[in-house]
């Protein structure tokens, strides 16, 4: 019994003092403990560092809504414009998130600011004769000032209106050497004010009775002969062209049938294309108003440039229309 105990004993000390047997089940947890320690280390450094790059990350429409404002909101003719872009949230914002930097993006360029030219004098003077279709181009061609002012801010410019209404080519240049007292209008003559540019209106608004396209030609001629012995610079003025169909229509019209209408018409385009024909026959410039304000190929006028009130004389975009093109044509 003993001897038993002893050597039982014995044996369980043996199996003590022995390495410990590996095994391989533990050895696999280890391994994927290794593994879960490792991802969990990842996914941790890079949910601590994401907020740092997502605040880096703007929104295409936001940046588009800033730039609209941007832009909105800036002074016309600047050169650039300077925006914030929103920042798109992260689910976990870094308590101190990064500022964005300033975008300097190419932005659409303004419209450009009317062309400015420093003239060889400080003011000169300017004289338009011509039948209503002058005439209503303001007591001091008020249209052409204005179109004169945004060309040539540093000039002043002194205006006359010689214009008449219900004179044709004949009676304007029966008067051509009078002084004017019409309306609240005053002037001396045109041999006195010798005008830096003296405009001829082409009368064509007021057909001869009965219509003679070869005396209105002849007489327009002389008439511009006339006005280079007073001013060195003259030019002749075709205005905008006429209605076709509701020519004198309106509450002030003259409201005739549209068979006369029409044919009035007719006439007043026959004798515009006229007026080219003498400023091409005499060499001298001419203001064109005529040709870009037809809108059809019977050369009929634009409606908008056609006061709705009497269907003949300019609206107000066509005087705008006409004084901008006169603007722009003469020299100095």
């Amino acid at each position: 019994m003993v001897q038993k105990y002893c050597y039982v004993n014995e044996k369980i000390l043996k199996q003590s003092s022995l390495p410990p047997r590996l095994n391989l089940t533990d050895f696999f947890l280890g391994l994927r403990a290794g593994f879960l320690f490792m991802i969990v280390f990842f996914l941790g450094y890079f949910f601590i560092k994401e907020p740092a790059y997502t605040a880096k990350i703007r929104s295409p429409i936001s940046m588009i809504a800033a730039m609209e404002t941007s832009v909105n909101g800036q002074v016309a003719g600047a050169s650039s414009v300077i925006l914030t872009p929103t920042v798109i949230p992260t689910d976990n914002p870094s308590p101190q998130p990064t500022q964005p930097a300033a975008i300097l993006p190419t932005s659409t360029p303004a419209s450009p600011a009317p062309t400015t030219i420093k003239l060889g004098k400080n003011s000169y003077s300017i004289a338009i004769i011509g039948d209503s279709m002058v005439d209503t181009m303001g007591e001091r061609l008020e249209y052409l000032e204005h179109a004169l002012k945004k060309k040539y801010p540093q000039t002043s410019f002194t205006l006359y209106n010689f214009g008449k209404g219900a004179q044709n080519v004949v009676d304007g240049l029966a008067r051509f050497h009078d002084r004017l007292d019409y309306q609240d209008r005053h002037y001396p003559s045109l041999d006195e004010i010798k005008p830096d540019v003296l405009i001829v209106g082409s009368f064509a608004y007021n057909p001869l009775s009965p219509h003679d396209p070869g005396r209105y030609q002849s007489t327009l001629s002389q008439f511009v002969n006339e006005a280079k012995t007073i001013s060195g610079r003259v030019y002749i003025l075709a205005e905008i062209a006429p209605l076709k169909v509701g020519f004198g229509k309106g509450p002030g019209g003259i409201n005739w049938d549209d068979d006369t209408s029409y044919q009035q018409a007719t006439k007043i385009i026959e004798q515009l294309e006229n007026a080219i024909g003498v400023s091409q026959s005499l060499n001298v410039p001419m203001i064109d108003v005529f040709t870009p304000s037809q809108v059809a190929a019977d050369k009929s006028g634009n409606p908008k440039f056609v006061n709705a009130n009497d269907g003949i004389h300019p609206s107000v975009a066509g005087h705008e229309f006409m004084a901008d093109i006169i603007a722009n044509r003469i020299q100095f």
